[in-house]
């Protein structure tokens, strides 16, 4: 069994959640299969490229050749030499949706897999996009051989956007998982600079959702500014990006950039972390929050609790899979400041509590979301589609200790 992953994230070019999964899920992979990573990336030319990495038993990627101009003929060609039994797309693109549609018509042995990290028809109502990238998304979904999806939520979200496709084509469920080594590395003037600005308030108060429409950060801003009427806290908001793929993004920027100003100092504003920038946050946090409208797999969310830092989340379907309401984390109403600033207010005013509550989020997050048995699903999915017999749709990875909420 061979596989290749196609990706537009891979090894520090991480923008989001993909990224995060190659980077883990890859290394764990590669002890039981050979694994390639197709990157994709672009050029000062305007031209995508590509540069194809195999993965060595020990997890290390090693570059095989140079870099390719990104073309069908190209991908067929890299794709037929090596003799690969799968291909696994992770994102929704027309360079993607072109390179699939060449691999189905010329190699048709070869297995086409995706995985459905977000879906674009659900979200319409919380974030919107383009009628092309729908066109693109429902032909990336007819052209693949099978899908895959993070949880009975996401599993809900594509059975309702494409019932007569799931039934036809049974998703796999797998979660995603958390790579143990990404939570080492710390950035040390990062964290003397958080430590200069924070210094001497009640409590640190972080989020680090990117900035895009539907991620609640104007729900966060309110509850903080009416927090601020008791409680001597300061917000750190990373994650903001001056544009994003869904329709609105700059304009959701600025006002967000417009909502922390009422915050004046109490607020501090970060880009894009990396992963010791990350940590770095986090090492400084008393208390995290999410407030996204939606998502498939909140990684922000499990990073928090992977460290023992008291979580208030929003209450999403694919979080309520895995956490208790007051056991692992505090739940709020998605889009409801009042209900986020009266959860908020409580867990900063019982640290003690609080950081008990984060012990049993941080132990559960250890013990589910690891990528050595995720990968072992991984390979039984991808054996599965060489099976004679249909396979029924798997359960979650975390199913198992269900007994734990």
């Amino acid at each position: 069994m061979k596989v290749l992953f196609v990706v537009f994230e891979f090894q520090t070019s991480v923008s989001g959640g993909v990224g995060r999964v190659i980077n883990g899920l890859a290394p764990e992979l590669a002890r039981s299969a050979p694994v390639h990573v197709l990157w994709v990336f672009g050029s000062r030319w305007h031209r995508r490229r590509f540069q194809l990495y195999e993965l060595c038993p020990d997890g290390t990627p090693r570059k095989r050749g140079g870099p390719l101009l990104q073309t069908p003929e190209n991908v067929v060609r890299t794709v037929r030499q090596e003799g690969y039994d799968v291909v696994h797309c992770f994102c929704v693109h027309p360079v993607f949706t072109e390179m699939l549609a060449a691999l189905k018509a010329r190699l048709p042995q070869v297995r086409l897999v995706f995985s459905v990290h977000n879906l674009l028809a659900h979200e319409q109502a919380v974030r919107t996009t383009t009628s092309a990238l729908l066109q693109e998304e429902r032909r990336t979904l007819e052209l693949c051989d099978h899908l895959h999806v993070l949880n009975q939520a996401g599993l809900r979200y594509l059975s309702a956007s494409y019932p007569q496709l799931v039934a036809r084509k049974p998703p796999t469920i797998i979660s995603n998982g958390l790579a143990e080594q990404s939570f080492v590395a710390r950035d040390e003037a990062l964290s003397k600079a958080l430590a200069a600005r924070t210094r001497g308030h009640a409590a640190v108060i972080s989020c680090l959702s990117r900035w895009a429409p539907g991620k609640g950060l104007e729900v966060l801003a309110s509850a903080v500014q009416d927090l601020l009427a008791e409680s001597d806290v300061c917000l750190v908001l990373a994650g903001r990006k001056r544009a994003s793929w869904e329709v609105g993004s700059k304009q959701y920027v600025r006002h967000i950039d417009r909502c922390l100003r009422r915050l004046g100092r109490r607020a501090v504003v970060l880009g894009w972390l990396d992963e010791a920038q990350r940590n770095s946050l986090l090492d400084a946090t008393d208390v995290c929050v999410m407030p996204s409208e939606l998502e498939y797999f909140s990684y922000a969310s499990f990073e928090a609790l992977h460290q023992g830092v008291p979580l208030v989340q929003s209450r999403l379907d694919c979080l309520v899979e895995v956490l208790r309401d007051g056991a692992h984390c505090v739940f709020f109403a998605p889009g409801d400041a009042g209900d986020l600033r009266e959860k908020l207010g409580a867990v900063v005013a019982d640290g003690q509590r609080a950081r008990a509550m984060a012990a049993r989020g941080r132990a559960r997050v250890r013990e589910l979301l690891r990528w050595g048995p995720i990968a072992e699903e991984y390979l039984a999915m991808y054996q599965g589609l060489f099976a004679p017999t249909s396979r029924p749709t798997r359960a979650l990875c975390h199913e198992s200790a269900a007994h734990l909420l």
